[in-house]
Protein backbone atom coordinates (compact mmCIF):
# COMPACT_ATOMS: atom_id res chain seq x y z
CA UNK A 1 0.00 0.00 0.00
CA UNK A 2 1.38 3.16 -1.10
CA UNK A 3 0.81 6.37 1.20
CA UNK A 4 -0.05 9.40 -0.52
CA UNK A 5 0.75 12.37 1.81
CA UNK A 6 -2.36 14.08 3.27
CA UNK A 7 -1.87 18.42 2.64
CA UNK A 8 -2.59 18.93 5.85
CA UNK A 9 -1.99 16.56 8.81
CA UNK A 10 0.02 17.03 11.99
CA UNK A 11 1.25 13.56 11.49
CA UNK A 12 3.27 13.87 7.89
CA UNK A 13 5.41 16.62 8.02
CA UNK A 14 7.60 16.75 4.80
CA UNK A 15 10.85 18.03 5.82
CA UNK A 16 11.13 15.85 9.06
CA UNK A 17 9.45 12.73 7.83
CA UNK A 18 12.06 10.11 6.53
CA UNK A 19 12.42 8.08 4.14
CA UNK A 20 12.10 3.76 4.14
CA UNK A 21 12.34 1.74 0.53
CA UNK A 22 9.76 3.21 -1.55
CA UNK A 23 7.63 4.42 2.05
CA UNK A 24 7.19 7.74 3.62
CA UNK A 25 6.25 6.76 7.33
CA UNK A 26 4.79 9.42 9.43
CA UNK A 27 6.63 10.58 12.50
CA UNK A 28 3.49 9.47 15.40
CA UNK A 29 1.81 6.79 15.56
CA UNK A 30 -1.44 5.96 17.13
CA UNK A 31 -3.88 2.52 18.23
CA UNK A 32 -5.53 3.34 14.39
CA UNK A 33 -2.30 3.47 12.24
CA UNK A 34 -2.21 -0.54 10.58
CA UNK A 35 1.07 -2.58 11.37
CA UNK A 36 3.26 -1.34 8.03
CA UNK A 37 2.69 2.36 8.92
CA UNK A 38 4.65 1.42 12.24
CA UNK A 39 7.64 0.14 10.72
CA UNK A 40 9.65 3.42 10.01
CA UNK A 41 9.98 4.32 13.99
CA UNK A 42 9.96 0.52 15.19
CA UNK A 43 12.97 0.49 12.61
CA UNK A 44 14.93 3.35 14.35
CA UNK A 45 14.04 1.56 17.87
CA UNK A 46 15.73 -1.35 16.72
CA UNK A 47 18.80 0.47 15.36
CA UNK A 48 19.46 2.21 18.61
CA UNK A 49 20.38 -1.35 20.19
CA UNK A 50 20.27 -4.10 17.88
CA UNK A 51 23.12 -4.89 15.19
CA UNK A 52 22.50 -4.81 11.24
CA UNK A 53 21.07 -8.20 10.90
CA UNK A 54 18.46 -8.25 14.14
CA UNK A 55 17.02 -5.53 12.99
CA UNK A 56 16.38 -6.91 9.32
CA UNK A 57 15.18 -9.92 10.73
CA UNK A 58 13.08 -8.24 12.92
CA UNK A 59 11.49 -5.98 10.28
CA UNK A 60 10.58 -8.80 8.00
CA UNK A 61 9.17 -11.11 10.92
CA UNK A 62 6.80 -8.10 11.26
CA UNK A 63 5.93 -7.54 7.85
CA UNK A 64 5.06 -11.10 7.56
CA UNK A 65 2.47 -10.47 10.47
CA UNK A 66 1.02 -7.49 8.84
CA UNK A 67 0.59 -9.50 5.14
CA UNK A 68 -0.79 -12.62 7.67
CA UNK A 69 -3.02 -10.53 9.48
CA UNK A 70 -4.23 -8.09 6.24
CA UNK A 71 -2.42 -4.90 7.92
CA UNK A 72 -4.62 -5.14 10.48
CA UNK A 73 -4.93 -1.71 13.21
CA UNK A 74 -2.38 -2.65 15.77
CA UNK A 75 -4.84 -1.51 18.63
CA UNK A 76 -7.61 -4.33 17.12
CA UNK A 77 -5.04 -7.18 17.26
CA UNK A 78 -5.88 -9.78 19.52
CA UNK A 79 -3.41 -12.76 21.39
CA UNK A 80 -6.05 -15.36 19.34
CA UNK A 81 -4.52 -12.96 15.84
CA UNK A 82 -1.15 -13.50 17.14
CA UNK A 83 -1.39 -17.26 17.92
CA UNK A 84 -2.82 -17.80 14.78
CA UNK A 85 0.14 -15.84 12.90
CA UNK A 86 2.53 -18.56 14.74
CA UNK A 87 0.24 -21.41 14.09
CA UNK A 88 0.57 -20.67 10.27
CA UNK A 89 3.94 -21.03 10.20
CA UNK A 90 3.87 -24.21 11.68
CA UNK A 91 1.04 -25.25 8.55
CA UNK A 92 3.93 -24.23 6.36
CA UNK A 93 6.82 -26.36 7.62
CA UNK A 94 8.63 -23.37 9.32
CA UNK A 95 11.46 -24.96 11.62
CA UNK A 96 10.83 -24.27 15.38
CA UNK A 97 13.96 -21.99 15.43
CA UNK A 98 11.87 -19.57 13.42
CA UNK A 99 8.93 -19.59 14.46
CA UNK A 100 10.87 -19.00 18.37
CA UNK A 101 12.85 -15.94 16.55
CA UNK A 102 9.44 -14.74 15.16
CA UNK A 103 7.77 -14.93 18.72
CA UNK A 104 10.58 -13.21 20.28
CA UNK A 105 9.86 -10.79 17.64
CA UNK A 106 6.29 -10.26 18.57
CA UNK A 107 6.98 -9.91 22.16
CA UNK A 108 9.42 -7.34 21.08
CA UNK A 109 7.48 -5.22 18.76
CA UNK A 110 4.49 -5.14 21.25
CA UNK A 111 6.45 -4.23 24.43
CA UNK A 112 7.73 -1.24 22.29
CA UNK A 113 3.92 -0.20 21.51
CA UNK A 114 2.90 -0.99 24.75
CA UNK A 115 6.06 0.92 26.54
CA UNK A 116 5.41 4.03 23.89
CA UNK A 117 1.94 4.04 25.05
CA UNK A 118 0.82 3.81 21.33
CA UNK A 119 -1.52 0.78 22.25
CA UNK A 120 -3.73 -0.28 26.05
CA UNK A 121 -3.22 -3.62 25.87
CA UNK A 122 -0.47 -5.92 25.15
CA UNK A 123 -1.57 -8.80 23.12
CA UNK A 124 2.01 -10.71 23.52
CA UNK A 125 2.08 -10.92 26.61
CA UNK A 126 0.63 -14.13 26.94
CA UNK A 127 2.07 -16.04 24.19
CA UNK A 128 4.09 -18.65 25.30
CA UNK A 129 7.70 -18.68 24.21
CA UNK A 130 8.93 -22.10 23.03
CA UNK A 131 12.48 -22.45 23.13
CA UNK A 132 13.74 -24.64 20.37
CA UNK A 133 15.26 -27.78 21.22
CA UNK A 134 18.61 -27.84 18.65
CA UNK A 135 21.10 -30.26 17.99
CA UNK A 136 24.37 -29.57 19.10
CA UNK A 137 26.49 -27.62 16.86
CA UNK A 138 28.87 -28.77 14.55
CA UNK A 139 32.55 -27.57 14.64
CA UNK A 140 35.49 -28.03 12.51
CA UNK A 141 37.57 -30.77 13.98
CA UNK A 142 41.77 -30.04 14.31
CA UNK A 143 42.45 -31.24 10.90
CA UNK A 144 39.48 -29.55 9.41
CA UNK A 145 41.19 -26.22 11.10
CA UNK A 146 44.81 -26.70 9.68
CA UNK A 147 43.17 -27.34 6.18
CA UNK A 148 41.41 -23.97 6.87
CA UNK A 149 44.14 -21.96 7.95
CA UNK A 150 46.66 -23.53 4.92
CA UNK A 151 44.55 -22.29 2.41
CA UNK A 152 43.70 -18.99 3.68
CA UNK A 153 47.22 -17.94 4.39
CA UNK A 154 47.33 -18.11 0.12
CA UNK A 155 45.60 -14.43 0.31
CA UNK A 156 45.96 -11.81 3.31
CA UNK A 157 42.40 -10.72 3.45
CA UNK A 158 41.05 -14.29 3.57
CA UNK A 159 43.73 -15.44 6.49
CA UNK A 160 43.17 -12.06 8.48
CA UNK A 161 39.35 -13.00 7.89
CA UNK A 162 39.82 -16.30 9.12
CA UNK A 163 42.02 -15.40 12.53
CA UNK A 164 39.46 -13.31 13.86
CA UNK A 165 36.60 -15.50 13.16
CA UNK A 166 38.81 -18.54 14.37
CA UNK A 167 41.23 -17.04 16.72
CA UNK A 168 38.70 -14.60 18.26
CA UNK A 169 35.35 -15.75 17.66
CA UNK A 170 34.12 -12.52 16.22
CA UNK A 171 30.21 -12.90 14.88
CA UNK A 172 29.54 -11.81 11.36
CA UNK A 173 28.31 -7.83 12.18
CA UNK A 174 31.23 -7.39 14.67
CA UNK A 175 33.82 -8.32 11.64
CA UNK A 176 32.21 -6.39 9.06
CA UNK A 177 32.24 -3.48 11.76
CA UNK A 178 35.74 -3.54 12.32
CA UNK A 179 37.55 -0.59 11.71
CA UNK A 180 41.64 -0.35 11.58
CA UNK A 181 41.69 2.05 14.47
CA UNK A 182 40.17 -1.59 16.45
CA UNK A 183 43.15 -3.11 15.48
CA UNK A 184 46.12 -2.82 18.10
CA UNK A 185 49.92 -4.29 16.90
CA UNK A 186 52.06 -2.18 19.16
CA UNK A 187 53.14 -5.37 20.30
CA UNK A 188 53.44 -7.00 17.23
CA UNK A 189 53.79 -10.09 19.27
CA UNK A 190 50.69 -9.69 21.43
CA UNK A 191 48.22 -8.10 18.77
CA UNK A 192 44.74 -7.11 20.03
CA UNK A 193 41.34 -6.02 18.41
CA UNK A 194 38.72 -4.19 20.24
CA UNK A 195 34.90 -4.98 20.08
CA UNK A 196 33.09 -2.14 19.71
CA UNK A 197 29.10 -2.13 20.52
CA UNK A 198 26.44 0.08 20.91
CA UNK A 199 26.02 -2.17 24.49
CA UNK A 200 28.59 -1.67 26.48
CA UNK A 201 28.36 -5.19 27.76
CA UNK A 202 29.24 -6.53 24.75
CA UNK A 203 32.84 -4.21 24.01
CA UNK A 204 36.13 -6.31 24.92
CA UNK A 205 39.33 -6.44 23.95
CA UNK A 206 40.79 -9.99 22.72
CA UNK A 207 44.00 -10.99 21.65
CA UNK A 208 45.65 -12.18 18.43
CA UNK A 209 47.45 -14.66 17.59
CA UNK A 210 51.65 -14.05 16.60
CA UNK A 211 51.38 -14.61 13.13
CA UNK A 212 48.42 -11.95 12.42
CA UNK A 213 50.52 -8.80 12.61
CA UNK A 214 52.23 -9.80 9.54
CA UNK A 215 49.63 -10.55 7.91
CA UNK A 216 47.55 -7.52 8.45
CA UNK A 217 50.44 -5.10 7.73
CA UNK A 218 50.51 -6.70 4.23
CA UNK A 219 47.39 -6.73 4.06
CA UNK A 220 46.67 -2.54 4.73
CA UNK A 221 49.20 -2.06 2.15
CA UNK A 222 47.94 -4.52 -0.76
CA UNK A 223 44.22 -3.35 -0.18
CA UNK A 224 45.23 0.11 0.70
CA UNK A 225 42.99 -0.08 3.89
CA UNK A 226 42.36 3.12 5.59
CA UNK A 227 39.16 2.77 7.99
CA UNK A 228 36.97 0.06 7.25
CA UNK A 229 38.85 -3.19 7.59
CA UNK A 230 36.25 -4.98 5.04
CA UNK A 231 34.86 -2.80 2.41
CA UNK A 232 32.63 -6.00 2.16
CA UNK A 233 28.77 -7.13 1.82
CA UNK A 234 27.35 -9.96 3.94
CA UNK A 235 27.05 -11.86 0.41
CA UNK A 236 30.89 -11.08 -0.07
CA UNK A 237 31.54 -12.59 3.06
CA UNK A 238 28.99 -15.53 2.34
CA UNK A 239 31.46 -15.45 -1.39
CA UNK A 240 34.77 -15.96 0.32
CA UNK A 241 33.73 -18.64 2.74
CA UNK A 242 32.51 -20.62 -0.15
CA UNK A 243 35.27 -20.63 -2.32
CA UNK A 244 37.11 -21.30 0.69
CA UNK A 245 35.03 -24.41 1.73
CA UNK A 246 35.39 -25.60 -1.80
CA UNK A 247 38.87 -24.97 -2.10
CA UNK A 248 39.64 -27.29 1.15
CA UNK A 249 37.56 -29.92 0.34
CA UNK A 250 35.82 -29.35 3.43
CA UNK A 251 32.17 -31.00 3.47
CA UNK A 252 30.68 -28.99 6.20
CA UNK A 253 29.52 -25.42 5.42
CA UNK A 254 31.86 -22.41 6.86
CA UNK A 255 29.70 -20.30 8.30
CA UNK A 256 30.67 -17.24 10.66
CA UNK A 257 28.59 -19.17 13.37
CA UNK A 258 30.30 -22.68 12.68
CA UNK A 259 33.81 -20.66 13.24
CA UNK A 260 32.31 -18.89 15.82
CA UNK A 261 31.39 -22.27 17.84
CA UNK A 262 34.75 -23.54 17.05
CA UNK A 263 36.42 -21.05 19.13
CA UNK A 264 34.28 -21.25 21.73
CA UNK A 265 35.08 -25.19 22.13
CA UNK A 266 38.85 -24.46 21.66
CA UNK A 267 38.97 -22.11 24.54
CA UNK A 268 37.39 -24.58 26.89
CA UNK A 269 39.58 -27.32 25.20
CA UNK A 270 42.39 -25.42 26.20
CA UNK A 271 41.16 -25.09 29.82
CA UNK A 272 39.51 -21.62 29.80
CA UNK A 273 36.52 -20.90 31.82
CA UNK A 274 32.81 -21.24 30.71
CA UNK A 275 32.12 -17.88 32.28
CA UNK A 276 35.76 -16.49 30.77
CA UNK A 277 34.56 -18.04 26.95
CA UNK A 278 31.51 -16.30 27.07
CA UNK A 279 33.01 -12.64 28.23
CA UNK A 280 35.43 -13.71 25.23
CA UNK A 281 32.49 -14.17 22.73
CA UNK A 282 30.69 -11.04 24.34
CA UNK A 283 27.72 -13.09 25.96
CA UNK A 284 25.88 -12.78 29.43
CA UNK A 285 26.29 -16.04 31.63
CA UNK A 286 22.32 -15.57 32.45
CA UNK A 287 19.76 -18.44 31.88
CA UNK A 288 18.87 -17.50 28.22
CA UNK A 289 22.35 -18.75 27.21
CA UNK A 290 22.34 -21.82 29.48
CA UNK A 291 21.60 -24.12 26.72
CA UNK A 292 24.45 -22.56 24.49
CA UNK A 293 26.74 -23.00 27.59
CA UNK A 294 25.96 -27.07 27.71
CA UNK A 295 26.25 -27.57 24.62
CA UNK A 296 29.97 -25.80 24.75
CA UNK A 297 30.61 -27.96 27.63
CA UNK A 298 29.40 -31.61 25.93
CA UNK A 299 31.43 -31.03 22.49
CA UNK A 300 35.00 -29.96 25.13
CA UNK A 301 34.50 -33.12 26.76
CA UNK A 302 36.65 -35.94 26.48
CA UNK A 303 35.28 -38.78 24.00
CA UNK A 304 33.60 -41.16 26.09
Amino acid sequence: MELKQPRQSSLFKKRRAFKTESFIYPEKIDSSFPISLTLGLYKNFLSAQYSLFTVKAFISDIRALARVLKDKKIGEITTDDLNFFLSSLKEKEQSQKTISRRTTTLKNYFNWLSKQKIISYNPAEKIIYRRPVASLPQILFEAEQKNLLEQASLNPRTYLLILLLLEAGLKKDELLNLEVRDIDTSNQFRPEVWIRSKNPRKERRLKLPAEFTATYQNYLKEFRIREKLFEMSDRNLTYILSDLRRRTGIKKKITCQILRDTFAVNQLKRGESINAVFKKLGLAPTSWNQETKEKYLKLSSPAL
